[in-house]
């Protein structure tokens, strides 16, 4: 499965030719993948994802890694269950194509309240075609899309862990 997004919107493809997006081998199940990776966790994990597909799949595959998973349809949603609920999450996992709040708007919505959380934003788009001014210095952790289960199992670990670069 492939998780990307452009001008069209978003697409997930879930025939891969032999593993590819989750750097497996043909037939490899999740659970088998994520014991040859770097380990998952039991943190608590909000989701931010508009798309509803991609949504519950990010859903079902973090889970499977270890996590808990709030998974919300967007940013607004994100920051009212927060607001009624003290956030008892580790990260803030959100996509930045989003009708309403963009990714980057709730990331330094969520971060000016919950500061402690750690933020991964994803996007099908770079960084340098996002911003052209001066707000990519505030910047959270960021993962290209399309990315593999593994790539997004060791960079939540090492966003989690303190690990990963600003």
């Amino acid at each position: 499965m492939t998780v990307s997004s452009g001008k069209r919107g978003v697409s997930a493809d879930v025939s891969s030719p032999e593993g590819e997006m989750f750097d497996s081998r043909p037939g490899e199940s999740v659970e088998e993948i994520s014991r040859d990776m770097t380990p998952g966790g039991t943190e608590r994990i909000a989701l931010a994802e508009d798309d509803p597909l991609i949504r519950r799949t990010l859903e079902h595959l973090l889970t499977d890694l270890g996590y808990q998973v709030e998974a919300y349809a967007n940013g607004q949603e994100v920051l009212a269950a927060m607001s009624r609920d003290r956030p008892t999450v580790a990260l803030l996992l959100t996509d930045h194509e989003m009708p309403g709040l963009t990714g980057y708007e709730l990331a330094q919505m969520f971060r000016a309240e919950h500061p402690a959380v750690h933020v991964l934003l994803v996007s099908g788009c770079s960084k340098e075609n996002i911003f052209s001014g001066g707000q990519a210095k505030d910047w959270p952790p960021f993962l290209p899309k399309p990315y593999s289960l593994r790539t997004l199992a060791r960079t939540l670990r090492n966003v989690l862990d303190g690990t990963a670069p600003e």
